[in-house]
Parts: structure tokens; sequence; C-alpha cells
């Protein structure tokens, strides 16, 4: 190699590995941003469970008990809601897509939006 290819060489990896750090900034900023958006919602979601679980002033363990109570309510309601499903719609043993087609049907009849159109209705009235 010539004196001339070796000092473009040079040139031109000291160029690349200055590319290469700011390419390094620019990807530690972004981290770093997505950590602080990570931080801020986990904060804000940490509030609304405060908020409609009633924890304020609740210490980790205490929160972690409640909201494990509260999930294993919502668990079972939904489990219940499944036999329920099961029983009204004739869905024994059948599967979640099945079931997703039939509730689709359902709540896309004109009867059931009739029939939620009369219940907001009497609801009003009351």
């Amino acid at each position: 190699m010539t004196k001339r290819e070796t000092e473009q060489l040079e040139k031109s990896t000291e160029k690349l590995e200055q590319i290469k750090a700011q390419q390094n900034v620019i990807l530690a900023k972004e981290k770093q941003r997505k950590k602080k958006e990570r931080s801020r919602n986990l904060i804000k979601c940490g509030e609304l469970a405060e908020k409609y679980f009633d924890l304020e002033n609740a210490n980790p363990a205490d929160f972690e008990k409640r909201m494990k109570a509260n999930f294993n309510d919502y668990a079972n309601n939904l489990k219940n809601c499944g036999r329920v499903a099961e029983k009204y719609f004739g869905l024994t043993g059948a599967n979640v897509a099945e079931f997703e087609k039939i509730l689709a049907n359902v709540f896309s009849s004109q009867d059931f939006r009739a029939y939620l159109e009369n219940l907001k209705k009497s609801i009003n009235q009351e």
C-alpha cells in the first residue's frame, strides 16, 4: 500500500470511529428516553391503581396482596361469565374463536341494539 492509501485508510477509519461514537451517543439517548417514558408510565399506572383500588399509603407488600386478591376475583368472575356463556349460548367445548364469532353476531344484531337502546331509555327515565 502506498503512503497516500495508508493515510486515506487511517482517515476513513477515524471517520468511521467518529460515526460509531455518534451512533452510540444517539442510541444511549434513545435508551434513556425510553427508560424515562417507562418510568412515567409505571408511575401513572401506580397512581391509577392506588386511586381505583383504594391503596393510598399502602406499602409494596400490602399493595401486592390486595392486587392479587382483586385479580383473583376478576379471574373468577371471568370464569363464571364463561360458564354462563356456555350455558346460554350452547358453547360447550367451543374454542375462543367460535365464542368470539357468536358474541360478535349477538352484539351486532338489530335485536340486541334495540334492546340496548330500550335499556338506556329506561335507565334515563329512572
